[in-house]
């Protein structure tokens, strides 16, 4: 290569260094994580990639309707690659934003903000989750996060939020409680901009409605309703599949509320879930789960004292509110915790959440963020040692299976 072709590579690579750093960083993560879980994507999960809405509004068939318009028959290869595909683009989007991040932030700030990133990337229950749950939804679903947040930053694309809350209920009833909150908090904070106010209020009033009507339809109605009989349905759906084993029970139960062992309907969704638990496949383990919180739990307290921080440094009422909001965003997902078995797929979206909305205020330049992130720094280099609980632990969680 000549001299004047490098110079044209550097100066490419000074544009999207940020970017491409993060992207292989994610890259990196799930490459490593998948290898150390064998590689494959747990078969079961391809059954969710399987209903659309030639049955009818059924839940969670938004993905598997998309999927139908590329591929009519479904084979594990065809399967592996969308997912994968999936989760490229996501860490591209992320890498993205977060790009944008780290060229905004002033100076006085980028240790603070290399701090939090170190902890985003590299704490368990984080971003390595997406390589953990390879084929689950979430990854869909944090995809429409994302966009919510992208559009959120103008006054007219706000409304756009509407309607992808609307698909993220359609991707699972369970965006209401997994993700909404943060799309709820970063709409209020779009509200307390005089510029924005009207906008971004209407869309906080009209949002929640939509979102909870939603989900809603999909838990109490949608699954009740197919176009077919259920019988009928299922068979259609299995007829879709080539060569993976279709979960026929657990099928029933997620799309149609049917128990399939005493052909009955479930009638609640304390049934439903009950049902889904002596189907799944999956094993739980509480010593390892209560270790991993053990470990994660100085993130948790650094959160609380960023937020407390804030919430003291806060120009009005207004603003308060907001991030008191910020201290109850996880409740939501808590009686979750009881329903399912799925307590690191739903902890590691609370670790997400708190990470979405603290990128987001650097980028925005929140001054009371901002003078709870100078405060924070201080106290560290006051008492180095405190670094050993609050970055060291939740690193060292990344190396647990």
């Amino acid at each position: 290569m000549s001299g004047k072709e490098w110079v044209e590579i550097v100066k490419v690579f000074k544009k999207i260094k940020y970017e491409l750093i993060i992207f292989l960083i994610l890259v990196f993560q799930a490459l490593l994580t998948a290898r150390g879980d064998g590689w494959g994507i747990k078969e079961h999960f391809f059954t969710f990639y399987v209903p659309d809405y030639s049955l009818g509004l059924i839940p969670r068939a938004l993905v598997g309707s998309f999927v139908s318009l590329l591929k009519k028959q479904l084979t594990v290869a065809w399967l592996t690659g969308f997912i994968w595909v999936s989760n490229l683009f996501l860490f591209f989007f992320i890498a993205l934003l977060l790009g944008k991040v780290l060229r905004k932030i002033s100076g006085e700030y980028k240790i603070p903000l290399y701090f939090a990133l170190t902890l985003f990337f590299f704490t368990d229950y984080s971003t390595k989750v997406f390589a953990k749950n390879l084929g689950l939804h979430d990854v869909y679903m944090v995809i429409i996060v994302l966009l919510c947040i992208l559009t959120s930053r103008q006054k007219w694309s706000t409304w756009l939020v509407i309607p992808l809350c609307l698909a993220g209920t359609a991707i699972h009833y369970g965006f209401l409680f997994q993700f909404f909150p943060l799309i709820f908090i970063i709409i209020l904070f779009g509200a307390l901009k005089t510029n924005e106010r009207l906008s971004h209020s209407l869309v906080a009033v009209i949002s929640p409605i939509a979102t909870i009507l939603s989900s809603l339809y999909f838990i109490l109605i949608a699954p009740y309703n197919p176009k077919t009989n259920i019988e009928k349905s299922l068979d259609y759906l299995e007829d879709k599949v080539v060569d993976f084993e279709f979960w026929r029970l657990f099928a029933g139960g997620i799309y149609f509320n049917y128990n399939g062992l005493e052909d009955k309907p479930l009638e609640s969704f304390g049934d439903l879930f009950y049902y889904l638990r002596l189907h799944t496949t999956e094993t739980f383990s509480w010593i390892e789960f209560i270790t991993l919180l053990a470990f994660l739990t100085p993130l948790f307290m650094l959160f609380w004292v960023l937020w407390k921080e804030a919430l003291k440094n806060s120009e009005n009422k207004a603003q308060k509110l907001v991030f008191i909001l910020c201290f109850l965003m996880p409740i939501p997902l808590i009686p979750w915790f009881f329903w399912t078995t799925d307590h690191p797929r739903f902890l590691s979206e609370i670790i997400l959440c708190q990470f979405c909305v603290l990128f987001y205020l650097i980028y925005n330049k929140n001054k009371a963020l901002e003078k709870s992130l100078k405060s924070m720094e201080e106290k560290f280099k006051r008492y180095p040692a405190l670094l050993i609980p609050s970055l060291i632990l939740p690193l060292a969680s990344f190396y647990f299976k």
